[in-house]
């Protein structure tokens, strides 16, 4: 006989009632110049940041499928300007840089974006 799991939504009654809440502080501190963002958009951008933040970079080979995203899309403002664990390394191969999208051969190691030397400043907010 199977037994009805009780505590489940006791469970998940608790994530539930933190994104709640952290969306009503949200909406009562932002500045006028953020966008408006309804509770099911503001989960998708905690989520996302959250993904992109602390996720493993999967490994793919051959030809990328489709359209590449532009830098912004690919990596959110608040992982770019957290200022945590950005360091600027050398690359194996050229990539397109950030800011300028001309060809380096330095780039973030967090962010996986090519950057020159001036541009990662301005990538990751530093010194605005």
């Amino acid at each position: 006989m199977r037994t009805k799991k009780w505590w489940w939504p006791l469970f998940a009654w608790v994530p539930d009632m933190i994104m709640q809440n952290a969306w009503i502080l949200y909406r009562l501190n932002k500045s006028p110049n953020d966008e408006n963002l309804d509770l099911l958009s503001f989960r998708r951008s905690v989520v996302q940041t959250y993904l992109q933040k602390y996720s493993q970079r999967d490994v793919t080979l051959g030809r990328p499928q489709g359209r590449n995203l532009s830098f912004e899309k690919r990596v959110p403002k608040e992982v770019r300007e957290d200022h945590v664990d950005h360091h600027q390394s050398h690359l194996s191969t050229n990539k397109r840089c950030g800011c300028c999208q001309k060809n380096t051969r330095k780039g973030c190691k967090k962010c996986g974006v090519g950057l020159h030397d001036k541009c990662f400043e301005q990538w990751h907010g530093i010194n605005q």
